[in-house]
């Protein structure tokens, strides 16, 4: 081994160096000098890295740089650097392809803050995405190909690596109750932790510009604790709220309720909170109603009468009327009101047959009858049948034939409507009109009738047998039998009258009848057959004549 006085000059100078480089290397790790952005002047700040770039845009996006005091519109393709802050609108959601091959996906409503960092390992430089979830819901798919990268997502009361979904009301960085909505007022960038210092060597004489001198740190504010939210437990979004049927007025119910909820979850409160509602319809800029509430330990509830139809949505906010809304916490829903709603009573549908005259053909009516409706003097009465288009009649009146030419026609279904001011529409339950044939009703004689002499309910002329005319028949068949199921018929005639005279033989037997009605080339089913028994006659003795 060499001795001190062995070493040359040279070797001497370059061990120092080697020693040197050792310590300003520790130096730059150790600290997190920023040597590229000192050495080809690259700024630090969040232009400087992208993080990856919009690749599905629905509805409205924005983002907030670091440094600015507004938000801007952000297009689909843009790209996206560290620090960003990105917002979903209330109807929006957004992809972000992150460059490491991670994707992120942004609800509605939703704020999030993108940050890229670098860490040392002993496997080299690892990059590691973070982001941290303001408000909303956010859903990561972490990519497997990449090993030198990781994605962290942060919201108020969770961490997650990789893959999974996480809600939040409130993110860690930023105040509770700062961001109420979404809108295009300027939101305060979220406190960041102070840079560290970095080691810079002392400057040698040089034309360069001296390095700027580094920023003095402040301390972090620590994160205020969540206040309570106003929850709206009903209605639901989307939800579809109707007018009660059999209503004289159209007027809709609406059912709202409200309570405080605290990162999604109901909590009770000892003192009331003061609270404030306001209902809008369609896209109106001014609300239709609107009212102060006091919110404790058990929800509160109040009606709202929904005179015109349309889509509404309802704000629920933190504070009374007069509070600015940038300043509250805004829960938002929405309910459609549909113009129709059931209000006309229908009648039974009436049907028969009429001849106008010998040369015309016997036609079949129905007729359509309803009740009146308040202020309504004219109506829609629409027709449908199988396979045909429907028809749309008006009517003055509050009833209608319907005229068909056979009774073998397909059945038709119907309903009755009325247009109404104020964009309202009043109309009936659906119904069939049927001409349904039905048979004749048996009358006398009555079924299981015994007929005897004693009773004189027959001679020798017969029995009067009747039954039921039917409004939409022109003839009828008669069927008088000794069995009952008719397999040999004893009469089986074709007559106009609805009676006729029946001449039993003189013994005793049991006869069975029924009755059938037709319409033209229709004929109805049988009627209820009915029976009579008919005892055997006792002759009056034949008197002898003297001669």
């Amino acid at each position: 081994m060499k001795t001190r006085s062995e070493f040359k000059f040279w070797e001497i100078a370059l061990l120092i160096l080697a020693i040197l480089l050792l310590l300003a290397s520790a130096a730059v790790y150790f600290t997190g000098f920023p040597l590229a952005s000192y050495i080809f002047g690259l700024s630090d700040d969040s232009h400087g890295y992208s993080i990856g770039r919009v690749v599905r845009r629905d509805g409205s996006l924005k983002r907030e740089k670091s440094g600015a005091t507004a938000f801007e519109v952000v297009s689909q393709g843009d790209t996206l650097y560290s620090k960003d802050m990105i917002v979903t609108g209330s109807d929006a959601k957004a992809t972000v392809s992150l460059e490491d091959g991670s994707t992120i996906e942004l609800a509605p409503n939703t704020m999030i803050r993108l940050e890229m960092e670098q860490r040392h390992d002993v496997s080299g430089i690892v990059r590691v995405n973070h982001v941290q979830v303001v408000s909303g819901e956010v859903k990561s798919i972490a990519s497997s190909a990449n090993e030198k990268s990781k994605l962290i997502i942060r919201s108020q009361d969770k961490e997650i690596e990789g893959s999974g979904v996480i809600h939040a009301s409130t993110a860690k960085p930023m105040k509770a109750g700062k961001l109420p909505v979404v809108d295009n007022r300027p939101v305060a960038e979220p406190s960041q932790r102070p840079l560290p210092v970095p080691f810079r060597p002392s400057p040698t004489p040089s034309p360069a510009p001296s390095p700027r001198p580094s920023p003095s740190p402040s301390p972090s504010p620590k994160p205020e604790p969540a206040q309570p939210a106003i929850a709206i437990v009903s209605p639901q979004s989307q939800s579809v709220i109707t007018v009660p049927k059999g209503s004289l007025e159209p007027v809709a119910m609406v059912d709202i309720k409200l309570e405080l909820s605290k990162y999604g979850r109901k909590i009770a409160r000892k003192n009331n909170l003061n609270a404030s509602v306001r209902i809008y319809r369609e896209e109106g800029p001014q609300p239709v109603a609107q009212q102060n509430l006091s919110i404790g330990a058990t929800p509160v509830g109040l009606i709202f009468k929904a005179r015109l139809p349309g889509r509404y949505r309802i704000e629920a906010q933190r504070g009374d009327l007069s509070a600015p809304l940038p300043a509250n916490l805004v829960t938002r829903t929405s309910f459609t009101v549909p113009a129709e709603y059931e209000g006309i009573k229908l009648h039974q549908a009436e049907s028969k047959s009429e001849k106008i005259s010998d040369d015309e053909p016997r036609r079949f009516v129905g007729h359509l009858s309803w009740e009146p409706y308040p202020g309504v003097s004219g109506y829609h009465l629409h027709l449908s049948r199988p396979n045909r288009p429907t028809e749309d009649i008006q009517v003055s009146g509050t009833d209608y034939n319907v005229v068909r030419e056979s009774i073998s026609d397909q059945a038709r279904t119907y309903e009755v409507s009325a247009n109404l001011p104020n964009g309202w529409i009043v109309k009936s339950p659906g119904d069939r009109l049927m001409f349904e044939f039905i048979p004749p009703s048996p009358v006398s004689p009555a079924d299981g009738t015994l007929l005897a002499d004693k009773n004189n309910l027959w001679d020798e002329s017969g029995v009067l047998i009747s039954w039921q005319k039917t409004g939409i028949s022109e003839a009828y068949v008669f069927e008088i039998s000794e069995d009952p199921e008719f397999k040999q018929m004893i009469v089986n005639r074709r007559q106009k009258d609805n009676f006729l005279v029946f001449k039993p033989a003189n013994r005793d037997v049991i006869y069975f009848w029924r009755v059938r009605a037709v319409a033209g080339e229709s004929v109805s089913n049988p009627s209820q057959t009915f029976r009579f028994r008919v005892k055997q006659r006792v002759l009056p003795a034949a008197t002898a004549t003297p001669h």
